[in-house]
């Protein structure tokens, strides 16, 4: 019986020990997160120490050094964007061109049609400027800044060859030839091709040097009018023309 008694004792003692023990492992567990976010704070502290002694080790004349190469270097840096940027720049002030830009934003808001107008006319500038150049590179000629055509161009707010006359010419060659050749041929390429001639004839008179090549391009440019206006209706080639003429004038 002393033996069993013992045994008992024992292992209660040892059960009692055993607890202080299995609860200071669990206060080192809940204490552990807390002892790694001080490291962390203690190390994020160390490193903005050793940035503003770095600082400090920087003297005022290397700001200087630097602010003189910055002065030296900024003038032909600056130039040299200037001449790129200025085939960009709009020649117009911006109370002009505000509300054109207000105008088409609303109709690409509201019309996929007008919205694929805007595409076309974005295009057409470009391939009209490759056909100049070309023109141009086989028969060279000049624009004439005494016209009267282009001091008109010049003189009149933006918004009235930006969006008006296109708005104009659409509507009589697009929507009243186009529409009247088609129905008396009973054929649409008669249709798109008779107003786009006429469009381009209707550029012959307008009083500059190039009025040729003008009306060349006005008759291609009627075509692809004519074209969008048989698929998509009459936003199309409105928006085309408007978006054509905005980013030639502006």
């Amino acid at each position: 019986m002393s033996s069993i008694g013992s045994l008992t004792i024992e292992s209660r003692l040892s059960g009692e020990l055993g607890k202080p023990q299995i609860a200071s492992e669990a206060s080192l567990k809940l204490c552990h997160p807390r002892s790694q976010i001080a490291g962390g704070i203690e190390r994020k502290a160390s490193v903005v120490r050793s940035l503003n002694d770095s600082m400090k080790s920087i003297k005022k004349s290397d700001f200087q050094a630097v602010q003189n190469v910055v002065q030296r270097l900024w003038p032909p840096i600056e130039a040299c964007a200037k001449k790129i940027a200025a085939p960009f720049l709009p020649s117009r002030p911006w109370n002009e061109i505000k509300p054109c830009l207000m105008i088409l934003g609303g109709g690409i808001a509201i019309s996929s049609a007008f919205r694929r107008g805007i595409l076309a006319g974005a295009i057409s500038v470009v391939v009209e400027n490759l056909i100049s150049k070309c023109a141009l590179a086989i028969f060279p000629l000049k624009s004439d800044p005494d016209s009267k055509y282009l001091k008109l161009l010049m003189a009149t707010p933006l918004i009235n060859f930006a969006i008006w006359v296109p708005l104009g010419e659409e509507c009589i060659f697009r929507g009243g030839l186009q529409w009247y050749f088609t129905n008396e041929y009973h054929s649409p390429i008669a249709g798109i091709a008779l107003s786009a001639i006429l469009f381009g004839a209707v550029h012959l008179t307008n009083d500059h040097q190039l009025r040729h090549m003008q009306a060349i391009s006005a008759g291609i440019f009627g075509i692809t009018a004519g074209i969008l206006k048989q698929r998509f209706g009459m936003l199309a080639p409105i928006a085309m023309h408007m978006a054509n003429n905005f980013l030639i004038l502006c």
